[in-house]
C-alpha cells in the first residue's frame, strides 16, 4: 500500500520539476552547465551519475544560487536509489538550513514521499500539514491537502491526530485536522465523538473550506438514526484496512460521495427523509459478520448498497444469506454471485451478460450473421467470448471461426492468419480483451493480413493505446462499456457543477457508480412505506432508471441488463446506444 502512495507522491514532485527549475539562472556559468547536466541525467533515470553531479554542487566551497536546488535534486536522486535515510537527511538539511528557499514546499512533498516509503505515515503526514500551514502556493497547498487526507484515512487513527491538533493551529490547518479526525471517528463507529467535532467546526470555522463538508456530514449523521416508520439504507464499503490498496480506498470514497449526494438530493424538501447507515467492511470477513449482526436487527434498514469488489461481495452475500435484506452492489461483475443469495442484485452487468449484450446488438442492430472471434486465454476474455458465441448462435447467427492467443506474447501471426483464411465469410470480428496492452499487436497483425472488417470488443478497448497502428481499422471499432460519462450533456454539466460546489471534486466514473446505484435504490421508495420483501419484488419487476454512467434495469435474473455501446472515430469515443439485453 505504501508503494502506491509513494507512486502518487513521486508523480507529483516529478511533475513540478519543470516549473521549479525553468527560471533558474546562475551567474556562475560552470555551475549552471553542471546543474543542467545533472538534470539531464536525472530525467534520463541515471540517478547515480546525477547524484554525483549534485553532490559536487552542494559541496562547492562557496554558497551559490544552485545550492538549495542541488540539495533538493540530491534528495530526489537518493529517493530513487532507495537510499531513504540519506534522502531524509538531505531534505531535512535543506528545510532547516534554508527556510526561505523557494524549494521548501517541493522538499517537504519529496520528504513525505520518502517517509511514506519507509512506512512512517505519521511523519509524512506532518510534512504535508506543514506545507498547508506555511505555504503561500495554492497548488502545493491543494496537493498537500489531498495527499494528507488519503494518508490520514488510510494509515492513521482518530486519537493519533490529537498531537497534530496541538502542534498546528490556525484557520489553515485546524478545521482540516478536525474534519479528518471526525471522519476517522466515523470509521471507528464512534458517532458521538465525530458529532462533537463536526459541531465545533460548524460553530468555530464558518468561513473555512471544511465548513460545508462538516455540515453535510453532520446532517447525514442526524438522518441515519432510526425513527418510527423511517427508512434507512445500509452502506457497506471497504474504506480502510491492511488489505485495501490506496487506489481501492480512493474508489470506495468516491463511490460513497456519489451515494451521499444522491440521498441528499432525494431528501431535499421531503418531510420523510431516508437515512444512511455507513459501515466500513475493511475487506475482512469477521468485520462483515459483525455488520450483518447489527444490520439484520435494525428493522428500518430496507436495503444495502455495496460491497464493491466481487471477492468481498462473495463474503458479504454468503454472510447475509439467511437474512431478507436486499443487497445491491454498484460494481461487482462475477457471474455466479446471484446464485449465492436470492436477495443479491448487481447494478453492473456480469461478464456473461456483457458477451450476450454485444451478441444481441450485433445481430439485431447491425444485422450481422457471420462472425469470427479472437480472444485471450487469460482473465475474463474467455468468459466474454463464450457468452458471445453461445448467444449469437442461439439467435441464429454463425461463428465461422474462433481463435485464441496468450496475452503479452505479442505473437498473433498464427491465429490471425487462420482468421484471414475465412475473411470472405465474415461480417465482423469480436475481440474481447483481457489486457489493454495487446491492442497494438492485434491491430498490427490484422493490417498485415489485410483484414478489413468491423471490429467489436469490450470495455478494455476504452483505456487501450495503439489505435494509430491502423487508423482505418480503428475507425471500425465498436465496443461495450459499463460507463460512458456524457461530458457534453447539459444535465450532466449542471449536475457536475452542483456536485463540485458541494464536494470540491468532479463527478468521476466512481462517483457516478455510487450516485446512479443510490438513485436507483431511492426510486424504489419514492415516498412509499415498504418492507424489505417489497424492495426485492420491485427490483425483480424490471423497472428502469436512467443514470449518468449507464441505465439500470434489473429483473428476476438480478443483474443489470444495460450496457453502453461506444464507437471510436478519428480519436473520439462516441456513445451510440444504451442497449438493453433482451430475453
Amino acid at each position: 500500500m505504501a508503494k502506491n502512495f509513494f507512486k502518487i507522491l513521486l508523480i507529483i514532485f516529478v511533475t513540478f520539476n519543470i516549473a521549479v527549475f525553468a527560471q533558474i539562472k546562475s551567474a556562475d556559468e560552470s555551475l549552471e552547465v553542471e546543474f543542467k547536466l545533472g538534470l539531464n541525467l536525472y530525467n534520463s533515470y541515471q540517478y547515480d551519475e546525477a547524484l554525483n553531479v549534485f553532490e559536487r554542487i552542494t559541496e562547492h566551497r562557496d554558497l551559490n544560487r544552485k545550492t538549495t536546488a542541488a540539495l533538493l535534486m540530491k534528495g530526489k536522486c537518493l529517493l530513487n536509489l532507495n537510499e531513504y535515510d540519506k534522502s531524509v537527511q538531505t531534505l531535512t538539511a535543506l528545510i532547516e538550513n534554508y527556510p526561505e528557499s523557494k524549494y521548501i514546499d517541493e522538499a517537504r512533498i519529496t520528504k513525505a514521499a520518502v517517509l511514506l516509503s519507509k512506512k512512517n505515515a505519521s511523519n509524512a503526514f506532518a510534512e504535508l500539514i506543514a506545507i498547508i500551514q506555511n505555504s503561500v502556493d495554492a497548488d502545493y497547498i491543494s496537493k498537500a491537502k489531498s495527499l494528507a487526507e488519503k494518508i490520514a484515512l488510510t494509515y492513521l487513527n482518530a486519537e493519533g491526530l490529537n498531537k497534530f491538533l496541538s502542534g498546528f493551529t490556525g484557520i489553515k490547518t485546524s478545521p482540516l485536522l478536525m474534519l479528518l479526525q471526525a471522519r476517522l471517528y466515523l470509521k471507528q463507529n464512534d458517532q458521538k465523538a465525530a458529532e462533537e467535532i463536526l459541531l465545533k467546526i460548524i460553530k468555530d470555522f464558518p468561513s473555512s473550506e471544511e465548513y460545508f463538508t462538516a455540515l453535510t456530514l453532520h446532517q447525514d449523521y442526524q438522518n441515519k438514526y432510526e425513527k418510527p416508520g423511517s427508512v434507512i439504507i445500509g452502506v457497506l464499503l471497504p474504506l480502510s484496512g491492511n488489505k485495501l490498496s490506496s487506489e481501492a480506498a480512493s474508489a470506495a470514497f468516491d463511490i460513497l460521495e456519489g451515494i451521499k449526494f444522491a440521498v441528499s438530493e432525494y431528501n431535499r424538501g421531503r418531510n420523510e427523509k431516508i437515512g444512511l447507515l455507513l459501515r466500513d467492511s475493511k475487506l475482512e470477513k469477521e468485520v462483515i459478520a459483525k455488520i450483518k449482526s447489527e444490520f439484520e436487527n435494525i428493522s428500518s434498514i430496507k436495503a444495502i448498497i455495496g460491497p464493491l469488489f466481487s471477492s468481498e461481495v462473495r463474503d458479504a452475500i454468503t454472510e447475509f444469506r439467511n437474512t431478507n435484506i436486499p443487497i445491491i452492489s454498484p460494481t461487482a461483475t462475477d457471474d455466479d454471485l446471484t446464485f449465492i443469495n436470492n436477495n443479491f442484485f448487481q447494478a453492473n452487468p456480469s461478464f456473461s451478460f456483457r458477451g450476450k449484450i454485444m451478441a444481441q446488438y450485433i445481430y439485431f442492430v447491425e444485422n450481422k450473421r457471420s462472425m469470427g472471434i479472437l480472444n485471450a486465454i487469460e482473465g475474463y476474455s474467455p468468459i466474454l467470448a463464450a457468452a458471445f458465441a453461445n448467444e449469437f448462435e442461439r439467435l441464429g447467427g454463425e461463428i465461422v471461426i474462433r481463435q485464441t492467443y496468450q496475452s503479452n506474447t505479442f505473437n498473433l501471426n498464427e491465429p490471425v492468419s487462420r482468421i484471414a483464411a475465412f475473411a470472405g465469410k465474415l461480417d465482423g470480428l469480436y475481440i474481447p480483451l483481457s489486457d489493454k496492452s495487446n491492442v497494438t499487436a492485434i491491430l498490427s497483425q490484422l493490417v498485415q493480413h489485410n483484414l478489413d472488417l468491423p471490429l467489436y470488443g469490450n470495455q478494455d478497448w476504452f483505456l487501450a493505446k495503439g489505435y494509430e497502428t491502423s487508423t482505418a481499422l480503428s475507425n471500425k471499432l465498436t465496443f461495450t462499456s459499463d460507463y460512458f460519462i456524457p461530458y457534453s450533456d447539459e444535465n450532466f454539466s449542471e449536475f457536475n457543477k452542483t456536485f463540485y460546489a458541494r464536494t470540491k471534486k468532479d463527478a468521476s466514473r466512481n462517483v457516478l457508480y455510487g450516485y446512479d446505484a443510490a438513485k436507483y435504490v431511492l426510486s424504489i421508495f419514492d415516498g412509499k412505506t415498504i418492507g424489505r420483501e417489497d424492495v426485492t419484488a420491485i427490483i425483480e419487476s424490471g423497472f428502469i432508471t436512467t443514470g449518468f454512467h449507464n441505465n439500470i434495469a434489473i429483473d428476476s435474473a438480478r443483474i443489470n441488463k444495460y450496457l453502453n455501446i461506444v464507437r471510436y472515430r478519428d480519436g473520439v469515443f462516441e456513445l451510440i446506444d444504451r442497449f438493453r439485453l433482451g430475453n
